[in-house]
Formats: C-alpha cells, sequence, structure tokens
C-alpha cells in the first residue's frame, strides 16, 4: 500500500473514532452511534477508493456483525446478511466463482480440445460434440457466458474448414444448446432465479 492511501485509511480510522465519541452525537443511542460510524467509513472508502469497492462491501457486514450484533441482543446475525446474501445472490455468486474456475484452469479449451480429439473431421460430428459441451457448462453458467465463450474457442478450429455453412450450423448450435441446458438449472438462465 502507497502511503498516501496508508495515510487516507488512518484519516479514516481516526475520523470513525473520533465521531462515535462526538459530543453532537450524544444523544443517539450506542446502536445509533455505531451505525453512523459504519456509515460514515463506507463512504470516506468508497470516495477514496483506499480498498477495493467490494473490500469496502466487505468491511460493512464484518462491522455490522461484529458492532451491532452484540448491542441489539434480539436480532440474528440473518438480519445484517440478509441485505448482502439472499438465495439468488448466492447463486448468482455461485455461477460466477464456476465460471471463473473454468476460465482460469482453461477447462473450456481442454473441452474443446477433448471434443475435437473424439469427433474427428466429420462436421455434423464436430457439431454435436460442442452442442453438448456447451449444453452441459450452461447448466453451470451463464447461457451468454458460456456462449461467448465456446464461440471464442470453437472459431479457430473451425475455420480451417472453411465452409460457411457449418460455421452458421455451429453458430446457431452453440447458441440453442446453450440455452436448452440453461434451462437445468437455476444458475444456467439467471433472470429466471430473479422472478
Amino acid at each position: 500500500m502507497n502511503p498516501r492511501k496508508l495515510n487516507q485509511l488512518i484519516f479514516i480510522t481516526l475520523l470513525a473514532a473520533i465521531s462515535y465519541k462526538l459530543p453532537l452525537f450524544l444523544d443517539l443511542t450506542k446502536g445509533q452511534r455505531i451505525n453512523l460510524v459504519i456509515f460514515l467509513v463506507a463512504a470516506l472508502l468508497w470516495i477514496t477508493e483506499v480498498v477495493p469497492l467490494f473490500v469496502t462491501a466487505l468491511i460493512i457486514l464484518f462491522l455490522e456483525a461484529v458492532w451491532l450484533k452484540p448491542n441489539a441482543p434480539g436480532t440474528s446475525l440473518s438480519t445484517y446478511l440478509s441485505p448482502f446474501f439472499s438465495s439468488v445472490i448466492l447463486l448468482f455468486l455461485g455461477g460466477f466463482v464456476l465460471a471463473k474456475a473454468l476460465e482460469t484452469y482453461k477447462l473450456d479449451e481442454i473441452f474443446a480440445k477433448k471434443i475435437l480429439q473424439r469427433t474427428g473431421t466429420k462436421p455434423s460430428s464436430v457439431l454435436f460434440g460442442f452442442m453438448l459441451v456447451t449444453a452441459f457448462l450452461s447448466m453451470w453458467m451463464s447461457n451468454t457466458a458460456i456462449t461467448a465463450l465456446m464461440i471464442a474457442v470453437a472459431l479457430p478450429p473451425v475455420r480451417k474448414i472453411d465452409d460457411k455453412n457449418f460455421t452458421k450450423a455451429l453458430l446457431i448450435g452453440i447458441a440453442f444448446s446453450a440455452n436448452i441446458g440453461g434451462m437445468g438449472t437455476p444458475i444456467g438462465t439467471p433472470p429466471n432465479a430473479i422472478a
């Protein structure tokens, strides 16, 4: 961390501590003062971007769980977590993690190479292989993401064939199989989870 950001972080921490004890806010309850401090910390962290924005969001969650929960004995931890972790958000998060894992470990490219090894050069077999893998991956990733991913993987080897009709069939086949595979699980078609 560079010295400027470190100084900003120290300033934000001191300002938060001072604002908690400021006489102006003494007529507030302890919980209200804690909420005010969390708000100030979050606002200043977002404005200064001392830490990445997602870290600021996690800091808010952490501060609420650590400071507010002990001061409100009747509330459960889920009260504080609900704005951050609804079941749909967790579903999206899981899909993003799976997509990133596929990308990081280049599993999509491995699948494409395996398809071409097993299907040979017969166009109908290559098309079926790509559609099968696309449908399977689309069950675990967003339809749009997997379509873009598989088209990027499929086009370089297919360009060597130099058959425009086959290229069209492959593009349409990948798009349709992503839609079909997306119906297999809720994460395959994320808008359905929201509805």
